[in-house]
């Protein structure tokens, strides 16, 4: 989904949100019914009735904060409710980070930085000052791209 699709339908599952809170249609709705305590009900509601995750709520967060940006230019008179709403701190969530590339997914992600760099005529300087201390040689970007696209710059 396109970022406008995707904030588009934020404002969509909020609106209606607020709309049903207040007993109120989403096209009669004010912008100061959309305030600090009803955003923080709306993220609730989110995580515990939709089911979203953190990481969802935070984009949905941040979607709403950046709307809350714009009308600060806007809106004088919501400039208060603007900064309460971009106050409200995202979710810490647990981000999973691979110990370790399988080979298979090194070579990958190498060769597609090789080919990245040979496609816009980009060249790669790889300084690698530990690599003199190792105990034995290890296989460098540069070897691997026949130091077409990679130069090699070691510490001695």
């Amino acid at each position: 989904m396109h970022t406008c699709e995707t904030y588009a339908y934020e404002f969509q599952l909020l609106l209606c949100f607020v709309a049903k809170r207040k007993a109120k249609t989403p096209s009669t709705l004010e912008l100061e019914h959309i305030d600090t305590p009803m955003m923080v009900e709306f993220l609730n509601h989110l995580e515990q009735e939709r089911g979203n995750a953190a990481s969802t709520r935070n984009g949905r967060l941040a979607a709403i904060k950046s709307f809350f940006r714009f009308i600060e230019y806007r809106v004088p008179s919501c400039i208060e409710q603007a900064r309460q709403i971009r106050a409200i701190p995202a979710k810490r969530t647990d981000t999973t980070i691979p110990d370790y590339l399988s080979s298979q997914e090194l070579q990958w992600v190498l060769t597609f930085e090789l080919n990245l760099a040979e496609q816009h005529n980009v060249r790669i300087i790889a300084n690698d000052i530990i690599e003199d201390l190792e105990p034995r040689p290890a296989v460098r970007l540069a070897a691997l791209d026949r130091f077409q696209c990679v130069y090699q710059i070691g510490s001695f």
